[in-house]
């Protein structure tokens, strides 16, 4: 199994390199690759799964992302904050929770904008 960590802060990037880096002997070191990468402007299409940790405030513009890009096999798990859809399933509480989406999960819902810069734009709109 290949893994690759998107991230746009490079000292968080630099981090998760170094915690890898310090795996190695035990299989797993050289699975995954971290690249310091805008996760708006990269495409999710590739993957089998996507695990998020996200904010807030954009869980509705990742749904709408995930909406565009994610394959019919591809699982979602988000950590922290849901998506603005109902998931398959809910594990743990609080600050602990995640919560695991299938393609069908993420599709059932579509009046969401298409990018953090829509809401935005509507906004803008709406008060003109």
């Amino acid at each position: 199994m290949q893994a690759t960590g998107v991230e746009l802060n490079p000292w968080l990037v630099m981090y998760s390199r170094l915690q890898s880096f310090k795996l190695r002997g035990t299989g797993c070191h050289g699975s995954a690759d971290f690249v310091v990468r805008d996760l708006w402007k990269h495409d999710l299409g590739g993957y089998n799964h996507v695990v998020i940790f996200g904010v807030d405030s954009m869980m509705s513009a990742l749904h709408s992302k995930l909406m565009r890009e994610m394959t019919a096999d591809c699982g979602v798990i988000a950590c922290r904050f849901p998506l603005p859809c109902e998931p398959s399933r809910t594990v743990g509480e609080g600050l602990d929770t995640v919560w695991l989406y299938r393609h069908s999960d993420i599709m059932q819902h579509s009046t969401i904008p298409a990018s953090p810069r829509d809401d935005v734009r509507e906004q803008s709109q709406s008060q003109s």
